[in-house]
């Protein structure tokens, strides 16, 4: 029986988490310039727009990147309440069937696979597969902008963000990261991991992404941001911030507050790990990611660290993949998950579009 529900316990029943700042008026004529140098290793696609009606891109976008569980929800409701600013969040089906080598995928193809996707449907967004892919997405930060009426837009992404020069060359990068001893530790408590071993993984390739998006980004095009730093001292972080995207700081920005379910930064939300985690699961940690922590900035606990055997590593990720399936289970219960695998397994698409939907709606019901 473990064994039959370890397939459909499977990563692939995921809920999936899942171009340049201003925009015109979508009744204007499109003709965007691409004779510009292009940052070092990146071949964009062709980006003149035929004929009218789509959007001419005025000014950049702007991306707030980092691996999930950093603090960019908590920024991108301060950006989001700025005046000039209006900042769209988790926007990872943007750029998650890009290829590596900045391939467009068919827009039609990633519209039906966005039918089910939670995050991409609660957005409410149109898309007109007309014009390619390039003109989509390009038209979902234009309809972000208009329903907010600011004149500057942005997105929150946290995965593959590497790929997003392909579709936005000259857009700006602002890189949250966290402590990545914290940030293991808060994916564990959100189930997404069955230990901060495994969990470290995902915040260490989003600083592989940064690294990349760094070698072909101009340096004036990005800013790295400490959620440390955001908590101690918002505004001097948040001002810091207004200037890279050469805008006049705004105490409206704090207006998040009356709006969300999020309260002023408290600085006890800085560095939980040193009281939340155990003397053992820190020397394993800090075996695993100290070099990287230390390029990073932050410093080590100062204790032993601990070098996993290969088969303690092993053991290390049986653990992960036992928590996650359980977590599964008791979120979404025995038949859910079950009827996920099965419609899966045998192809059956609208009872899986039926499931799928559903199990949205147990995820939206636990969001903050």
């Amino acid at each position: 029986m473990i064994d039959v529900l370890g397939l459909f316990f499977s990563e692939n029943t995921g809920i999936a988490m899942t171009p340049s700042a201003v925009f015109e008026a979508k009744s204007e004529q499109s003709d965007t310039d691409i004779s510009r140098t292009e940052p070092r290793g990146i071949t964009h696609p062709r980006r003149v727009r035929e004929g009218g009606g789509k959007p001419s891109v005025a000014h950049p976008p702007v991306f707030l990147v980092g691996s999930e569980r950093s603090g960019t929800t908590l920024l991108r409701l301060m950006l989001d309440h700025h005046p000039e600013l209006a900042f769209q969040y988790e926007s990872e089906y943007m750029v998650e069937y890009v290829g590596d080598n900045g391939e467009l995928p068919d827009p039609q193809e990633v519209v039906g696979r966005l039918s089910t996707d939670r995050i991409f449907l609660s957005t409410g967004f149109s898309s007109d597969v007309s014009g390619g892919y390039l003109d989509m997405v390009n038209d979902w930060l234009v309809q972000k902008r208009q329903k907010d009426n600011k004149p500057m837009v942005g997105a929150t992404i946290h995965k593959h963000f590497d790929r997003l020069p392909y579709l936005w060359p000259e857009a700006k990068y602002i890189h949250l990261i966290r402590d990545g001893r914290d940030v293991s530790r808060s994916c564990v408590a959100m189930g997404w991991y069955g230990n901060t071993y495994a969990a470290c993984d995902h915040w260490v390739q989003a600083l592989r992404e940064w690294e990349t998006l760094c070698e072909t980004v101009p340096a004036d095009q990005r800013l790295e941001v400490r959620y440390e730093d955001l908590i101690v001292d918002p505004e001097a972080t948040l001002t810091r911030i207004c200037e890279f995207l050469e805008v006049p700081f705004s105490g409206a920005i704090f207006d998040y507050v009356d709006r969300s379910t999020y309260s002023t930064p408290d600085s006890k939300l800085v560095y939980q790990w040193v009281s939340k985690l155990t003397g053992r699961e820190l020397n394993i940690l800090e075996g695993k990611i100290g070099p990287t922590l230390t390029r990073s900035g932050y410093l080590l606990s100062g204790g032993p660290t601990v070098t996993l055997s290969d088969r303690e590593v092993k053991r290390m990720y049986k653990r992960d993949t036992r928590g996650r399936r359980l977590f599964r289970l008791k979120r979404f219960g025995l038949r859910v998950v079950l009827l996920d695998y099965l419609s899966r397994r045998f192809g059956l698409e609208r009872l899986q579009e039926r499931i799928r939907l559903g199990m949205n709606d147990i995820e939206t019901s636990h969001l903050k």
